[in-house]
């Protein structure tokens, strides 16, 4: 009978614990959706009263205060005691907002038909580009696409870096100099780190695709490679 009594308990905490984990797991995965790099508490195998109790004090607030920030735009940290904590947070949100409209947008099928930049919802807030300093335009354009595959290696889930890398690849090989405007002028376009599913990812390089022909055909490209070349003059030497 005591053996008995004790399964039970056991088995109504284990319960308990894997309600709590859930919703601490919950709770990881926004944060983490805002840029937040959170410590997640290993699986307790054997859980205790002590155990749910642990997980249920880690609230948003709690996780929050001990997770560095990264700025999902520039991939730059911020520590726990930065002050631009809340601006980061703040153009994260938006960031995750406009992520949002593009997956709906997606959904219905209208991404998918072709639309130009001008029809694409925009963040609240961007960021500009600013890129390293350079001394000639081809530099500018090997320099823009070098970061944006070492953004891939260093900032995007292992599981959906290679089809990152092979559609980048196919771009790059298709107009080189097209997607390296698209990293300086239109960065919004890429996908989000946090973007894990393998049909949006292809769908947006499929809209960016389209987006490259449309501004080669309307001079955009050539426009960009031109205000490369005054950045270029105006390098001291």
């Amino acid at each position: 009978m005591p053996k008995t009594k004790k399964t039970a308990k056991q088995s109504a905490i284990q319960t308990e614990y894997r309600r709590a984990r859930k919703n601490y797991l919950a709770r990881v995965r926004h944060l983490e959706s805002l840029g937040y790099m959170v410590n997640r508490e290993k699986l307790v195998q054997h859980p205790t009263k002590a155990s749910v109790a642990k997980l249920k004090k880690l609230d948003t607030q709690a996780l929050k205060k001990k997770a560095k920030l990264v700025d999902i735009e520039t991939g730059e940290l911020y520590s726990t005691k930065s002050k631009k904590r809340e601006t980061v947070e703040k153009k994260n949100r938006a960031r995750k907002q406009w992520v949002a409209s593009i997956k709906k947008a997606i959904k219905q099928d209208t991404l998918l038909g072709g639309r130009t930049v001008d029809y694409l919802p925009t963040p609240e807030e961007t960021i500009t580009y600013e890129p390293p300093t350079i001394d000639t335009v081809a530099t500018r354009v090997d320099v823009l696409i070098d970061t944006w595959y070492r953004t891939i290696s260093d900032l995007y889930h292992p599981k959906i870096r290679q089809l990152l890398i092979d559609r980048t690849n196919e771009l790059v090989t298709e107009d080189r100099e097209a997607f390296a405007r698209t990293l300086a002028e239109n960065k919004f376009l890429l996908p989000d780190i946090h973007e894990y599913d393998e049909e949006i990812i292809n769908a947006i390089f499929d809209n960016i695709k389209q987006i490259m022909k449309s501004d080669r055909v309307n001079g955009l490209v050539r426009k960009f490679l031109d205000e490369s070349s005054i950045i270029e003059s105006e390098v001291d030497y």
